[in-house]
């Protein structure tokens, strides 16, 4: 599961990712409901006033709080599902976060993400174990996989429009059905 998450330095969730690639994630309106999985610090959702957060590590909380956005996050595991109705959220966006997950929770995790819209923008960090231990040795990035295991990942959960682009150790993931939910 997620646990080694919990003992973290703070210094871990310093950056919000979001910011590193605001370019990708522009074209979604600031309006929509937006559900960041993996969410960290939140300051994302200060772009999306209609957005939730969701992430593993309850430290976080005090970092929401300073975000101003403690009432719109939640603490939960993606993988175990959330209790909203089907296509509650217009997009799921995500930043370094699919990759954190163990292997056996990445098929449940994205099912649940495309579950609960019908849109979603993710930033998967495709670098492998080298480099991204925690501070016991733990690995980081244990589902650090190609654009083949993501595609297939995605394609299992039901999309059917799935756009990929690699740029150096990241994939820029990109599904649309919103035309099925109509």
């Amino acid at each position: 599961m997620l646990e080694h998450y919990l003992s973290l330095p703070s210094r871990y969730y310093s950056v919000d990712h979001y910011y590193d690639f605001l370019a990708f994630f522009s074209s979604i309106p600031k309006e929509t409901r937006v559900l960041n999985l993996g969410c960290g610090r939140a300051a994302s959702l200060k772009e999306y006033p209609n957005g939730v957060g969701v992430d593993f590590n309850s430290n976080l909380a005090p970092l929401w709080k300073e975000q101003g956005v403690y009432d719109r996050c939640l603490i939960a595991n993606v993988a175990e599902g959330l209790e909203y109705d089907d296509h509650h959220f217009d997009w799921t966006i995500s930043t370094d976060f699919l990759e954190h997950l163990q292997p056996e929770d990445v098929q449940p995790a994205v099912k649940e993400l495309v579950r609960l819209a019908p849109a979603g923008r993710h930033v998967i960090d495709l670098l492998q174990e080298s480099g991204f231990r925690g501070p016991k040795g733990e690995n980081l990035h244990p589902s650090a996989n190609d654009a083949k295991f993501w595609s297939q990942a995605f394609t299992e959960a039901g999309v059917q429009s799935l756009a990929m682009t690699r740029q150096g150790q990241h994939l820029f993931l990109v599904y649309d059905d919103s035309a099925k939910k109509a």
